[in-house]
Formats: C-alpha cells, structure tokens, sequence
C-alpha cells in the first residue's frame, strides 16, 4: 500500500498549538509572552503538586490526576501518529519544571 502523505509537509501543519508555539518561538517580540506563560504554568503546577503531596487534600488530587490524564492524552495521540511536536515538548517541560519546582520549595523550606 502506498504512502499518500506529502514528504515535503510539516507534520505539525494541521496542530493549532505546534502552530502557535512555533510562532513564538520564531518571532523573539512573543518570546516574553511564551517565558511568561510557561512561568504561570510551571509555578501553577508546582503548586498543585505540593497542595496534593503535603497538604493530602483529596479534590487536589483529583485535579492533579486530571491533569494528568489529559497531558496524557494529548501526547498519546501524537505519538500514535508518529509525531512529538513542540506542544508535547513543553507539556513534559512543564510537568518536569513543577516537579523540580516543587522539590526546591520544600529544599528551600518554602512549603
């Protein structure tokens, strides 16, 4: 059986989240929005993940494990299609950014 796909399209054309992170990552004016959201996120995270662990609030972790189950299947539908875009790279970069986060704080002595 043949191959229909096109060898010379990217294969996060059709992806509106792969789009918009490659806009951003391109044009350094959008590179203050993208630190910035990715700060938001990584610091949101961080502070779920402490809430869970230390607190042992049991609504926190079912926020956490839908969390979970959703960046879950974001990236199990792309890797069913053979591809690991921009989209899942911060989606890994953010969960290993909070947990990071998280691990400083108490490190710290902040949580």
């Amino acid at each position: 059986m043949s191959d229909t796909r096109d060898p010379h399209a990217r294969p996060d054309a059709g992806r509106p989240a792969d789009r918009w992170l490659r806009t951003c990552l391109e044009d350094s004016l959008l590179w203050p929005v993208l630190i910035a959201g990715a700060g938001i996120l990584v610091t949101s995270g961080a502070g779920i993940l402490l809430m869970a662990v230390r607190g042992r609030n049991p609504f926190v972790w079912v926020a956490l494990l839908l969390l979970a189950v959703l960046c879950c299947d974001a990236v199990y539908r792309d890797l069913r299609q053979q591809r690991f875009g921009p989209a899942n790279r911060a989606i890994a970069g953010i969960w290993v950014a909070s947990a990071g986060a998280a691990v400083l704080a108490v490190w710290l002595g902040i949580a």
